[in-house]
């Protein structure tokens, strides 16, 4: 799996946000390791509690914190940032704030992507708003990063996702249209435009150690998904098995 070999920044903020179904206890001791702050955003409390893992701050409306997380928090001496369940932000936007009040420079998210798709793509706009944080997303069967031609960060090697050669990822652009190059992967791109959500950046293969993504103009999203890495394994089994069918349609053309 790619988070098991994903370069992580030297000092990052680590928040946990609330997903029904969160990553493995093995996923979130990885990412805490290095983190210089953790912070659980409302029921994000739960998994670092599963987890057995100290946090030092909490955030949100805790309207579906579980009363063990509350004890567990209790227990590490968490910080609690309560606000009111008639808002107009997200438990994990308000997370993120505490944690650049805290000074962090880099972010890591987790337990973000296995829950409603309005939640999810709520993340990817705050997300956004917060480039200047560096944000990187990890999950059990996503990874994502953002890279924006004005921002902090316009490019990155594929292998700093955790990706390796035969790997599959995508590209977006979110918010406009934006300009993209792709090197070392098997459909490349220079200084290509497109269009917002479009599908050309949709599912392309990493064939070079050092393939990169960069951002030329624009905002664009790179997604690692484990879903799309199990596609690219059966349409390569499935090229295979059309090569070996062509071979022997030439043999038995050729008797």
């Amino acid at each position: 799996m790619p988070w098991r070999r994903i370069t992580l920044p030297d000092q990052y903020a680590l928040i946990v946000a609330g997903s029904p179904y969160g990553p493995p206890v093995e996923l979130l001791r990885r990412l805490s390791e290095k983190a210089t702050l953790i912070v659980a955003a409302d029921s994000g409390a739960d998994h670092l509690a599963r987890a057995g893992i100290p946090f030092s701050h909490i955030a949100g409306d805790f309207d579906s914190i579980s009363e063990e997380a509350r004890e567990f928090a209790r227990s590490c001496g968490a910080e609690w940032h309560t606000v009111p369940q008639d808002k107009d932000f997200t438990d994990l936007r308000f997370a993120l704030f505490i944690a650049r009040q805290s000074g962090a420079s880099h972010i890591v998210l987790s337990a973000c992507t296995a829950g409603r798709l309005d939640h999810v793509m709520g993340v990817m706009g705050t997300m956004i708003a917060s480039s200047d944080l560096h944000p990187l997303l990890v999950d059990e069967n996503e990874i994502v990063c953002i890279l924006g031609a004005q921002g902090p960060r316009a490019s990155v090697e594929l292998a700093a996702l955790g990706l390796s050669i035969g790997d599959t990822f995508s590209v977006l652009a979110p918010v406009g249209p934006a300009t993209v190059t792709e090197k070392g992967v098997q459909w490349p791109l220079d200084y290509k435009e497109i269009a917002p959500l479009d599908g050309l950046g949709i599912s392309n293969v990493m064939i070079s150690d050092d393939a990169t993504v960069i951002a030329d103009a624009g905002v664009i999203v790179v997604v690692v998904s484990r879903g799309q890495r199990k596609l690219a394994q059966k349409q390569r089994e499935l090229a295979l098995l059309q090569h070996e069918l062509d071979q022997k349609r030439s043999e038995l053309e050729s008797v």
